[in-house]
């Protein structure tokens, strides 16, 4: 073998080597982001044996008498801060929750719009929270601010009623001008992640 044919040779054999390597690196990358892919997926797999977990535990709450407690709190509700007769039923036909205004009667996502969404979530997370024996601290971060003007101060006074009842704590997260101190029982600010009670 000649001088040429072995320096072909090795140019072939770097070349070859070269290409290996940058097969590797190719192999290395499809390698890390399956990985990152698989941590992905059992992340959203243990988020989802949670969900699973908490609705097992909330099946027995949706029973007959859970669903009339939900009502009656939420009635209750309705009347204190809205003062209309519209009245919240649970149409079993329909497996849904519907306001009767008394002449007709409509689902409840096409009622009175947001506001009496918010104030109906509110009462049954409430309800929730009570039956599963969590901790009696609640936090809403800017759940409410589909509450007209007309209606927020009897909503906060229903809120402090209702906290005092049952002996829970409600912290509500604001940038909602709204509010006013002498609405709420403790008002802070935070500024520079330091909180300020006014």
């Amino acid at each position: 073998m000649n001088l040429e044919s072995k320096i072909e040779e090795f140019n072939k054999s770097l070349r070859k080597v070269e290409e290996l390597r940058n097969n590797l690196t190719f192999q290395e990358g499809l390698l890390n982001n399956s990985m990152e892919l698989m941590k992905s997926i059992l992340e959203e797999q243990e988020l989802l044996q949670k969900c699973t977990l908490i609705i097992q535990q909330c099946r027995p709450l949706l029973s007959k008498s859970a669903i009339e407690h939900c009502l009656k709190l939420a009635n209750t509700a309705i009347k204190t801060i809205f003062s209309f007769d519209a009245i919240l039923e649970y149409d079993v036909e329909l497996n849904s929750f519907i306001m009767n205004y008394g002449d007709y009667k409509t689902e409840l996502v096409e009622s009175e719009g947001g506001g009496l969404l918010a104030v109906i979530s509110f009462v049954f997370t409430v309800y929730l929270i009570l039956k599963l024996e969590k901790r009696r601290l609640m936090v809403f971060d800017e759940h409410f601010t589909q509450i007209s003007s007309e209606y927020l101060p009897q909503f906060l006074m229903f809120v402090k009623q209702l906290a005092k009842d049952l002996k829970i704590d409600i912290v509500i997260v604001s940038h909602d001008s709204r509010i006013t101190p002498d609405m709420v029982d403790v008002n802070y600010y935070i500024e520079g992640g330091r909180a300020f009670k006014v």
